[in-house]
């Protein structure tokens, strides 16, 4: 099981989808319980626009380990995100971020609070992510959704709290 699902991450990871799904099938056949496997069999349906099959794998995975691999959980986020399904899509994002918080979960989370339109969320998500890896780039994620959850009479302030913020880092200074 463990050579089938190699050869088939393999595939997956240089982008040949079609070629992944066989190894893949063989390794989730012989270890049907192996999360990791039926994750990255859910990635190659993504991946091959395969929805359907997407989502059954991605939630076989979540079942098959429900508290350790966060692939499986992130990879189910992003099909219900590709569903139109947002309510659900954020709860597996918010379980992966539970389960392995690290700053790359939180941007996901972000981008998927976006999605739902909870701006105020998404820019709480983006802080942290921004908080411990000092991103330029995240910064200037958090500073956009920051303006977008701001009435028209914070404006003032909001500017004057981005300003300072902005002092942190370099590269986003210039845009004020």
């Amino acid at each position: 099981a463990i050579a089938w699902h190699n050869i088939g991450t393999t595939y997956l990871q240089m982008g040949r989808y079609d070629e992944a799904v066989e190894p893949l099938a063989w390794s989730v056949e012989l270890r049907p319980t192996n999360s990791l496997g039926l994750a990255n069999m859910a990635v190659v349906h993504f991946q091959r626009n395969r929805l359907a099959d997407a989502l059954h794998y991605a939630e076989l995975a979540v079942h098959a380990e429900p508290n350790v691999h966060v692939h499986a959980y992130n990879t189910l986020g992003s099909v219900y995100l590709a569903l139109r399904d947002v309510g659900k899509a954020v709860q597996a994002h918010e379980h992966a971020a539970r389960v392995a918080p690290s700053p790359a979960a939180y941007e996901t989370l972000a981008n998927t609070f976006e999605h739902a339109h909870d701006y105020v969320r998404a820019r709480d998500m983006w802080q942290r992510a921004f908080e411990e890896t000092k991103n330029p780039i995240t910064w200037c994620k958090w500073m956009r959704t920051n303006l977008q959850t701001c009435e028209w009479s914070e404006w003032d302030t909001r500017m004057a709290t981005l300003r300072d913020a902005a002092s942190q880092t370099t590269q986003c200074v210039s845009s004020f």
